[in-house]
């Protein structure tokens, strides 16, 4: 039992950086409109911020 659990160390690792890294190439890569991901996200985020501090500035 001790082998097994030494020759299985460090599977997680690899896995965790792979996934990791495809997501961050996901976000920063272009869109056929030339934005990335992030920064429709990030324009989404400021839309969200300005409707809310105008329905919270209404009396």
């Amino acid at each position: 039992m001790n082998t097994t659990m030494q020759t299985q160390r460090g599977g997680v690792t690899a896995e965790y950086v792979a996934v990791t890294g495809t997501m961050v190439a996901l976000l920063l890569l272009p869109l056929a409109e030339g934005s990335s991901l992030i920064d429709i996200l990030l324009d989404a985020f400021r839309h969200f911020q300005a409707n809310t501090l105008f329905l919270l500035s209404m009396p």
